[in-house]
């Protein structure tokens, strides 16, 4: 009898962590059907605090702080990253389009910076990439901010890369 009840209380205690991790894994206010959308496609967290930093650096208009970055694949847009942080205090998420090199060196160079100026007021296009409800169109476009979940495939008006 004592078994069955420390056994009991051993399942019900690693179940509470187990839903204490999802619940904290993204910010508030993502629907379920999105953190699972989400979760199908992760591949893993990357612990590379240079690359926390150069993304915060190249979108610095979307992070005042970013926290996490995990790679993330679909084979309807390939990998991309899935980047967690705050913006003025408040919890978000963005998903920034990769190539596999960038993933593989831990790094990122799908847009060039290098001839983009970037500014409190630049805005990104993005495309679909098969989310729930709102998706953007598939089109790498520079579609009204929050009018749809995309990835970021390029930098508004002309969605440059380079």
């Amino acid at each position: 009898m004592k078994n069955l009840i420390l056994l009991t209380v051993v399942a019900f205690t690693a179940f509470s962590f187990v839903l204490t991790e999802r619940a904290s894994k993204y910010p508030e206010g993502l629907s379920e059907e999105v953190t699972a959308f989400l979760d199908k496609e992760f591949i893993r967290t990357t612990e590379n605090s240079d690359l926390r930093a150069d993304i915060q650096t190249k979108f610095f208009n979307l992070f005042d702080e970013v926290d996490a970055v995990n790679v993330q694949y679909s084979e309807r847009n390939g990998y991309y990253y899935l980047v967690m942080g705050t913006l003025k205090g408040v919890q978000k998420i963005e998903l920034l389009k990769v190539e596999e090199e960038d993933v593989e060196k831990e790094i990122y160079s799908y847009i060039d910076f290098s001839h983009i100026n970037v500014s409190a007021s630049t805005t990104y296009c993005r495309k679909g990439n098969g989310n729930p409800l709102p998706v953007c169109p598939t089109t790498c476009d520079d579609y009204p901010v929050g009018s749809c979940i995309g990835i970021i495939c390029g930098v508004a008006p002309a969605c440059l890369q380079q």
